[in-house]
Order: C-alpha cells, then structure tokens, then sequence
C-alpha cells in the first residue's frame, strides 16, 4: 500500500449499521476511498478479487467464517492487502490465531472515531497494530522489537504523545495535563525529534505500532 496514493479499503461486518458508520469516518478523511462492504466472509473474498483493495476491515465474527478462517480467506483471494481485525473482544487467544493467519492490526469496536483511519494507515506501513495488552505477548512480531524509541521517552513525553494520537491540539494538551503551553509545544518538539517523526500523525502511527497508546 502506498498512502500517498490513497488507502482503498473495503469494509467487512455483518452490521449494516457498524459498516455504515465506519464508511462515514472514513469517507470525511483525506485519502481514504471505501470501495466496497459486505456482510459476510462470501461475499467480501468476492469483492477482494474484484477490487483489489488495499486494506479490509474485517469483522472477528461473521456468520459464515470466523477468525483465523476469515483471515486466511481474504489473503488467498488477494494476498497484498492488510487486514485489520475489527472486534468488541480483547481475546489474547483469538488476537495469536489471527495474527498468525496473516491480521496486522486490531481495532476494539467503540474506540475513537480518529483511531480508525490512523490503524489502517499503520497497516499499510506494515505495523503489526495490537491492543496494549495483547502486544506484550507478541513482542516478537511487533515492530517495536528492540525499538530504541521505548527507552528514551519520559513518562510525561509518552503522556503527551498518546494526547497527540487523539487528535489533541498543544492547547487542549495543556488544558488536559495542566501544564503550560510552552512547556507542552518543548515536549512536542523532543518527541517529534525522538521519534524522527515527520509530523504529528506520523509521530501518532509510530505510537500505535509500538504498542504506546491505551
């Protein structure tokens, strides 16, 4: 996937309702172009080998695949797409089993809107996306496996770091922390030197791919 090219993303649920509300977040974001939705694992591969989109969005539980099956599914009928499991569970069991079917990303259904574009961006960079929890226990496949990063950021640096992957402006940040607006734009510009981020969705996906945010 190249983003500068855009992101093509098909939308797989068996809820019409959770696949229209995620085609809205990603249809108001630059860059992002929803080419298809389905409501079963059937007639998703369908649609795969039809579009070739660069990212699906796929459901842990649909009525006629589930899973690793589901993963497994997708990839066969277009093996270059990233697929980003969507889920109300953090099952660390089904979280093994899907990554290891090929998944590299996870998202938990009622988390921000704003995460949502920013995982599949992760995807697309090859960032193996996992809740916090789960990540610990598959270090090995993370991307943050023997990150310099990791050990060279403060508390308070991570603090502003997981404010800024929301989304939140230098102002609300220094509302939030109670710190001043100067103090927080130092700790922007030490983190985005850190991290040798180009901006702050840049500095935001390097945060969700090492497992940094909540």
């Amino acid at each position: 996937m190249v983003a500068d090219e855009g992101t093509r993303v098909l939308l797989v649920d068996d809820h019409p309702v959770v696949r229209h509300g995620i085609r809205a977040v990603l249809e108001a974001v630059p860059g992002f172009e929803v080419v298809g939705m389905a409501g079963s694992a059937e007639e998703a591969v369908r649609q795969i080998r039809e579009s070739s989109p660069d990212a699906v969005l796929l459901d842990v539980s649909l009525p006629d695949l589930e899973g690793a099956e589901a993963v497994r599914a997708v990839l066969e009928a277009c093996p270059q797409t990233a697929v980003v499991m969507l889920t109300v569970h953090e099952d660390d069991r089904l979280i093994a089993e899907t990554v290891e079917a090929g998944a590299v990303g996870y998202i938990i259904k009622g988390c921000s809107s704003e995460l949502i574009p920013l995982a599949l961006r992760a995807a697309g960079l090859g960032a193996c996306l996992l809740p916090k929890k789960a990540a610990r226990a598959f270090a090995t496949r993370s991307l943050r496996s023997g990150s310099p990063e990791a050990t060279s950021l403060t508390m308070r640096e991570l603090d502003v770091l997981r404010l800024i992957s929301r989304g939140y402006s230098n102002r609300a940040i220094s509302d939030e922390l109670r710190l001043a607006e100067s103090t927080i734009k130092k700790y922007v510009h030490r983190l985005m030197g850190k991290l040798r981020a180009r901006d702050r969705a840049h500095a935001a996906i390097i945060a969700m791919r090492s497992g940094w945010l909540e």
